[in-house]
């Protein structure tokens, strides 16, 4: 029907001017953001895991590692003991503008072995956005103890850091939202 044809191309124009409004303010931002990243340090560095810290830490009991790459390229390496979650799994599949609903992310969390306790690092291969977007829906529901792989995956990996195809089996753990 033609009224449906004039809402999609309606709903793709606002998808399309929100993704430029938000690139916009990014662009705005980043000279901002990388004065202060240069001459004073992060402004959250407690949101940031480094590269050296994680490498110390794989074998931490309470921590997961997210990794928000392709399946594919989860599939050839990654880092040791990281879990794969699709980036797409954090939106809400009704309306992907939205993140979604918390018992969903609830029992995503759990499968993968991430309970309330459990510190989550989070990397990509995309300049931290999806490691970034884990981190806010996890912050959104309440989880405080999630970072974001400073560097992420291209860091890690240029640091010739471990990498492994083992894919792990974590136990179900209890997470609440």
């Amino acid at each position: 029907m033609p009224w449906q044809d004039h809402r999609l191309t309606r709903d793709v124009w606002a998808h399309r001017l929100g993704r430029m409004l938000l690139s916009a303010l990014l662009v705005l931002g980043s000279g901002a953001a990388l004065a202060l990243a240069t001459t004073e340090g992060y402004a959250r560095p407690d949101l940031l895991a480094e590269t050296a810290w994680l490498a110390q830490h794989l074998d931490a009991p309470n921590l997961r590692i997210v990794d928000l790459r392709s399946e594919e390229a989860y599939r050839q390496h990654h880092i040791p003991g990281a879990v794969h979650l699709s980036s797409k799994a954090l939106k809400d599949p009704d309306n992907q503008v939205y993140v979604l609903p918390g018992d969903t992310l609830a029992t995503l969390m759990a499968e993968r072995g991430i309970g309330t306790e459990t510190t989550v690092v989070g990397y990509d291969d995309e300049g931290g956005l999806y490691a970034a977007r884990l981190w806010w829906v996890l912050d959104y529901y309440g989880h405080a103890k999630a970072k974001v792989l400073n560097g992420g995956w291209n860091k890690w990996v240029k640091e010739k850091r471990p990498v492994t195809p083992d894919v792990p089996t974590p136990q179900p753990a209890q997470f609440a939202v």
